[in-house]
């Protein structure tokens, strides 16, 4: 009894302390790398980002002129930083549709956004067969774009790019 009472203060403790939603739209889970954001049409995109850990991933320096920096993670191209070590990784993305989840392709996407997403920097559109969804992603350097389609309950990454300054 006195574990039951233990642990039902702890929760209330963690609630209290993580709290729930936000002003913007998004809605932020217990986990506080976890968020999902509204696309609309009853759609909406969950993210999850955790911390990089560089002794769990092969890095790979590159040179260029005289500079160096990371330029692969896993043998992949590295999107989210100006050639350093990321401090954060997109670790999933999954979309929402009429009760069904679609996971999307996050591999080579690190520093999505400080602090949390912007809702404004997410947008779905209807397309022939589908939707495409489209997200911008941003700590302050390294900016990129990706887009995905939809299709019933399929999905490729058809977009990865670095954005241009």
């Amino acid at each position: 009894m006195k574990k039951t009472a233990v642990g039902a203060l702890i929760l209330c403790f963690i609630i209290t302390i993580l709290g729930y939603g936000s002003a913007s739209g998004q809605t932020k889970s217990k986990n506080t790398n976890n968020f999902t954001i509204p696309l609309g049409e009853g759609i909406s995109l969950s993210m999850t980002v955790s911390t990089f850990e560089p002794s769990a991933h092969k890095t790979t320096k590159c040179k260029i002129l005289d500079w160096e920096g990371i330029c692969l993670i896993d043998d992949k191209p590295v999107f989210g930083t100006d050639w350093e070590l990321p401090e954060k990784q997109l670790t999933r993305a999954l979309v929402r549709v009429a009760g069904n989840s679609i996971d999307l392709d996050v591999s080579c996407m690190f520093n999505p956004w400080f602090g949390k997403p912007r809702t404004g920097d997410f947008s779905i559109k209807k397309v022939e067969g589908g939707y495409l969804i489209r997200g911008s992603f941003s700590d302050g350097a390294g900016s990129y774009e990706a887009e995905w389609l939809i299709i019933q309950n399929a999905s490729v990454r058809t977009k990865l790019v670095k954005k241009e300054c």
